[in-house]
């Protein structure tokens, strides 16, 4: 496959590489203990898993996933077979191991620890049928692979958003649908909202951006008072917010304040909007910088 036939795929600290036709399937957990699925247009071809777990337990991980799996194929009557501590360069950057079983199908499986003080076991698998040659795909994915560890950001790349955020932000939910993409971080007094919109020139034929955002984000700016001017962003004409809490509740939510950035971009025909409330630091200018929109 060619370069342009893949793209990153980032998500809670852990990147890698897959081809431009698999997609996320399937998201749970946090940045602490999660799952992710990975299909292609129709089967499963990935399963990421991550977890907190003390140091030291890769080895026990392996074995007991091995056990389960020829187990299964036991009972099914299958001829198993397993190769393990496969020989690649991955193994100079992690701890961990790189291994393939076969059964009813076959699976080039890492299983690694992140180490720090905040030590999570990765357990990435690649999955395909008997005939196809999986090798190849499997080593683009494991060559890819990134951990940010005790970074002082995180990127998020998934569905055509890609952003990077200062590490201090914690995620705090998401939206995942082919139109609309949303990320939500927390930290301190800050919540921050980025959000990718597909087909953008449809959306800004019916109405100009400005319009389309104050009603799009209205029930987020409806307790603000504010002002709107227009601002290029990464070249492209766009739209700037900036307002503080009104209303009754300004008393008691003294120094609450909104700032958002929105602009089109054509070569991706996306819209992207970043929203950040705060009371004291705003770091929503160095991620509207972060987006990589085109």
């Amino acid at each position: 496959m060619q370069q342009q036939d893949w793209k990153l795929l980032s998500w809670c600290g852990i990147s890698f590489f897959i081809p431009q036709k698999w997609s996320v399937g399937k998201i749970q957990g946090d940045e602490t203990e999660g799952s992710l699925r990975i299909d292609d247009p129709l089967v499963e071809r990935i399963q990421l898993i991550w977890k907190r777990t003390p140091p030291g337990q890769i080895g026990k991980f392996v074995d007991r996933h091995l056990r389960e799996i020829q187990k299964k194929a036991r009972k099914k009557e299958l001829q198993f077979c397993a190769k393990r501590n496969l020989k690649h360069p991955i193994n100079k950057r992690f701890e961990g191991e790189l291994f393939y079983w076969k059964a009813d199908s076959q699976v080039y499986n890492l299983c690694l620890q992140t180490g720090g003080k905040h030590n999570r076991v990765v357990f990435l698998r690649i999955l395909g049928n008997l005939e196809e040659d999986l090798e190849s795909k499997a080593d683009r994915i494991v060559s890819s692979l990134k951990l940010e560890r005790e970074l002082p950001y995180r990127h998020w790349a998934l569905f055509g958003l890609d952003v990077t955020v200062p590490q201090q932000f914690r995620l705090d939910g998401y939206h995942l649908l082919a139109g609309h993409v949303r990320l939500n971080f927390t930290t301190g007094d800050q919540k921050l909202q980025v959000n990718k919109f597909s087909l953008g020139q449809i959306v800004l034929e019916k109405q100009p951006l400005e319009d389309w955002v104050l009603e799009r984000f209205k029930p987020e700016l409806k307790r603000f008072k504010f002002a709107t001017e227009r601002e290029s962003i990464h070249k492209h004409l766009g739209l700037a917010i900036q307002g503080e809490r009104r209303g009754f509740l300004a008393r008691y939510l003294k120094g609450d304040k909104i700032h958002l950035y929105a602009w089109f971009c054509p070569e991706a025909n996306n819209i992207f909007v970043v929203l950040d409330r705060y009371k004291k630091a705003c770091d929503i200018k160095k991620v509207v910088d972060n987006v990589l929109c085109h």
